[in-house]
């Protein structure tokens, strides 16, 4: 008697974990597939010159010199290798001379790490479009 409570014990416990497992695997696999399904869009070139790939859009327009510092509204993270966390309101710096991030749009925005390819952010934590150029970094809809 004593060894058949262990053995039933045994048994359920190797039944939960069973279980268990069979849930884990199943949100693994929807989540391998929201992945698969939301970067399907995503250009391979870019994609390799990027540090992030957020959805975003356009709050505001920037100022400035040389660069302008437009502020973003981050609707999703597609991908991000910077180790650095991406705030919901990000600056996104692009030269002045080349185009910005269009308007009322939801864009898939390709960046790198600002100033240009560098390790370390500078205080504002900005970011910049990959070649500084929206007409190139952002495929929007």
């Amino acid at each position: 008697m004593k060894y058949l409570s262990a053995l039933f014990v045994i048994l359920v416990f190797f039944s939960c974990v069973k279980s268990k497992d069979k849930h884990n695997q199943v949100a693994i696999t929807q989540l391998q597939e929201k992945t698969v399904q939301d970067n399907s869009k995503i250009d391979s070139v870019k994609y390799s010159k990027s540090k992030a790939i957020i959805k975003g859009k356009l709050i505001e327009f920037g100022s400035g010199n040389k660069y302008l510092y437009p502020t973003i509204q981050v609707m999703d993270i597609l991908m991000n290798t910077s180790g650095f966390h991406i705030k919901d309101i990000i600056k996104v710096a692009h030269y002045n001379w080349k185009s910005g991030i269009p308007k009322d749009k939801e864009c898939v925005i390709y960046l790198t790490s600002w100033p240009i390819d560098s390790e370390n952010f500078n205080e504002n934590e900005s970011w910049m479009l990959i070649e500084g150029d929206g007409e190139y970094a952002c495929e929007c809809k």
